[in-house]
């Protein structure tokens, strides 16, 4: 009987140990990008972001800590406008970009500042609102044709968005 248990507690202890090893994950980012770890314990230790990004290579993690992949090349962000009033309150429709470069080994703190939806939070608003105010000075004719119309408005929102 003592042999019996002794070998049920090694098998137990044997397939605890096999799926803790096996519930680990590597993470593998790109070259273009950052991966930031979000440790998750259960038993001990503690939560939260980790401050060094994971740049490339693998990291291997437990089954617990997640991770968020961000690109640090430059991405291009489009945004459609419809209904911007010029300046003679002529209706106008139009798509717009901004160009947005996260800086490498920053990717840590944008997580824990301001989350993964990061772009909609916190620049996509600000970026309209400029690009319409900027947009109803002028008319409908000069924003069509006139290409330093067009270089004032582009130098006033990367301005007001620096």
């Amino acid at each position: 009987m003592k042999n019996f248990l002794k070998q049920i507690f090694i098998l137990t202890f044997g397939v605890i140990f096999a799926s803790m090893l096996s519930s680990c994950h590597g993470v593998r980012p790109d070259a273009d990008e950052e991966a930031v770890l979000i440790y998750k314990p259960w038993f001990f230790g503690s939560s939260g972001v980790d401050d060094e990004p994971v740049l490339t290579g693998c990291t291997w993690c437990v089954w617990s800590t997640s991770h968020e992949t961000f690109k640090i090349t430059p991405q291009r962000y489009d945004e459609t406008f419809d209904d911007i009033f010029s300046n003679d309150n002529t209706p106008l429709d139009f798509n717009s970009y901004i160009n947005i470069q996260i800086k490498s080994g920053k990717t840590p703190v944008l997580l824990k500042n301001y989350g993964i939806k990061w772009y909609e939070t916190n620049i996509q608003v600000p970026y309209r609102n400029y690009t319409r105010e900027e947009v109803s000075k002028y008319s409908p004719f000069d924003l069509i044709s006139n290409r330093e119309v067009l270089n004032k408005i582009d130098s006033a929102v990367i301005s007001k968005m620096n």
